[in-house]
């Protein structure tokens, strides 16, 4: 896995927390005017949906480059 694929899924997760945020308060807004939330709250469900599984997925990719390094690092402590 190369860092540009780490950096990419650390943009995804940030993406993803936005868009749930502004569907959070759009959610709220709504409210406030005494506006029906059914369909704005179930896009939100959808939306941390997807953002749970965009930080596991990056805490997996993240899991694995340090399996890389540590790897690594036994490679070069076990060739000494």
């Amino acid at each position: 896995m190369s860092a540009s694929e780490l950096e990419l899924a650390k943009e995804r997760v940030t993406a993803a927390d936005a868009a749930v945020g502004t569907q959070r308060r759009l959610v709220d807004d709504l409210k406030m005017h005494g506006q029906d939330t059914t369909e704005a709250e179930v896009h939100l469900r959808e939306l941390a949906q997807a953002l749970e599984e965009a930080q596991a997925h990056l805490r997996a990719m993240e899991a694995d480059a340090a399996g890389a390094i540590l790897a690594g690092h036994e490679t070069k402590l076990g060739s000494r």
